[in-house]
């Protein structure tokens, strides 16, 4: 923490003083390996985030120190917009043989507890969340290119929060979406169709 002081014949004040304090603990972990199979390349490329420790202290209105760490609905959605799940992690799976390419992407997310201790809610425990995107790719001529595939493939959907949706509990909030919007996609499954020139 950094403070300093300052003062004169007209006033005296705190300036320069550090009021808040954002402390996070964990580890990344990133892994990649790849090794031919059917006439083609495959590439595994791992990447994972454990967070052991995530707090928020402010001393701006009073002193308060705020528990971040796997819970939705909780203190610090006052000053972060997103909940801070303990572990997060990435696959990307990705084959190539000539023009083709072949990807398949794996992203998974924690599950979260209801940071509200007062009330018991509808869902006090949002379950963990996998979504899996797969494309393909076709290259012609080495001037056009074809992108083809499908965003969560499986069409899952998040898990419904009931009346402890943080936008129920604010009543200025419209276009209500029983979830939590910044952090889970609320679209299903989606195709897409991509064509690409280059001159």
């Amino acid at each position: 923490r950094l403070q300093g002081d300052w003062s004169s014949d007209v006033c005296s004040s705190d300036l320069y003083q550090n009021l808040g304090l954002h402390e996070l603990k964990g580890w990344d972990l990133n892994v990649s390996y790849g090794f031919e199979l059917y006439g083609g390349y495959l590439d595994i490329n791992y990447f994972a985030t454990k967070i052991k420790h995530r707090t928020i202290e402010d001393d701006s209105y009073g002193e308060i120190n705020f528990e971040c760490l796997g819970v939705f609905n909780g203190s610090c959605d006052s000053i972060i917009d997103h909940p801070v799940p303990d572990f997060k992690s990435r696959m990307t799976a990705g084959w190539a043989r000539d023009n083709i390419e072949l990807q398949l992407v794996w992203k998974h997310i924690s599950s979260l507890d209801d940071g509200d201790p007062s009330r018991t809610f509808y869902t006090e425990t949002i379950d963990s969340y996998s979504l899996f995107d797969a494309s393909a790719r076709y290259t012609l001529d080495n001037s056009w290119m074809i992108t083809a595939g499908v965003k969560k493939l499986f069409d899952k959907q998040p898990q419904p929060l009931g009346s402890n949706s943080p936008e129920i509990q604010v009543e200025s909030q419209f276009g209500q979406t029983n979830t939590l919007p910044q952090f889970y996609d609320l679209f299903g499954r989606t195709f897409f169709l991509k064509l690409t020139s280059y001159f």
